[in-house]
């Protein structure tokens, strides 16, 4: 069974220790203080030493294993009282009866023994205080231990239900238009109508596999980007522009699986649905010495009365990146009169 002392060669080691210095100081009393012979001093201080050390051992799992934290103040004080008076009178009268037996003088060590009463029961007492306060300080240290590692796992769990959560928050309104533009392309053009199928498909399928996943490569989320770009061209056809800038050494970094599709939906939505001319949407990815800069712009028509959305999008990616990075100041959003640009910066440690 476990114990906190006998569980390593080194605890018991410095424990033995520090009953031999317990020992000592009780020689020294004994020597000094009662002028008791010193052989005899020394043998009546290993031997009460050596027992009260052995006792306390036990001690441990008298309080470990009452669970003292379902009873009350009044049962616990009890307990202690009564667990210190039996170790006392164990170890008084055990050690007593050893010291007769090595001193062979009954007579002799009764009035020794009652000369030193006093210092026993306060020697006693004061080390069995300070073995029972250290055991209780040893077990609330193990439960706060064992508290903290259960909130992580938890903490751990919930943000891995919530970053699933947030991942699956895809657009429906996407696959009912998608299926729509590509029906409309099935008589007119039915190659293009059957490329954008597998495209839409492709872009699922990504979206399923990496429910397990919290990250890819940039180049992975790039691509499904595309998909999806290259999907909602088909009912924008030449209204969408897209120009990219990337620096191509960021194309191997990790970033979280599906964060940049918000971003894209959100210039499309706000943008191009809503804007009666030419949209550019401007992708701009540099490599920074500490971090990865991403930037999605987009104009939109500053005339239109502009449908008021939830941004939940946005919101969830800032969520996401607080719950990755632990970080508030990773996500930049701003507007100009025509103008919608929403900025992540990504570290790199």
């Amino acid at each position: 069974m476990y114990h906190p002392i006998l569980n390593k060669a080194w605890k018991l080691t410095i424990y033995i220790l520090l009953w031999g210095l317990a020992g000592t100081m009780y020689f020294l009393i004994l020597n000094r203080y009662f002028l008791i012979d010193l052989h005899i001093a020394a043998k009546e201080s290993f031997i009460h030493a050596a027992l009260l050390g052995l006792l306390n051992i036990g001690t441990w799992y008298f309080i470990k294993y009452n669970r003292f934290e379902e009873k009350s103040f009044l049962n616990i004080l009890f307990y202690f009282l009564v667990s210190c008076f039996v170790i006392l009178g164990i170890w008084i009268l055990s050690a007593g009866i050893f010291m007769e037996i090595i001193i062979l003088n009954k007579q002799t060590y009764g009035k020794f023994f009652f000369q030193t009463l006093t210092l026993k029961i306060g020697f006693g007492l004061a080390l069995y205080f300070s073995m029972t306060l250290l055991y209780y300080l040893l077990i609330y240290y193990q439960k706060n231990k064992e508290n903290i590692v259960r909130k992580t796992e938890l903490t751990s769990m919930l943000n891995a239900l919530e970053l699933s959560n947030l991942k699956s928050q895809i657009n429906p309104h996407f696959l009912f238009n998608s299926l729509n533009s590509i029906s409309s392309q099935i008589y007119s053009n039915p190659v293009e109508a059957h490329e954008s199928i597998v495209k839409l498909s492709d872009y699922f399928r990504y979206s399923l596999s990496t429910g397990e996943k919290m990250f890819t490569t940039l180049r992975e989320e790039l691509d499904n980007v595309n998909r999806y770009l290259d999907i909602e061209k088909i009912r924008f056809s030449d209204k969408m522009i897209v120009v990219k800038e990337i620096d191509e050494t960021c194309l191997n970094f990790n970033v979280p699986v599906m964060l940049l599709q918000p971003v894209f939906e959100n210039a499309v939505k706000h943008g191009v649905y809503e804007s009666t001319e030419q949209v550019l949407i401007k992708v701009n990815i540099v490599n920074y010495s500490d971090f990865f800069s991403i930037i999605v712009s987009n104009n939109f028509d500053p005339d239109i009365t502009r449908k008021k959305g939830t941004s939940t999008g946005l919101k969830n990616i800032r969520r996401r990146l607080n719950f990755i990075y632990k970080r508030e100041d990773l996500l930049y959003i701003s507007q100009t009169n025509n103008t919608f640009e929403v900025k992540i910066l990504l570290p790199k440690s």
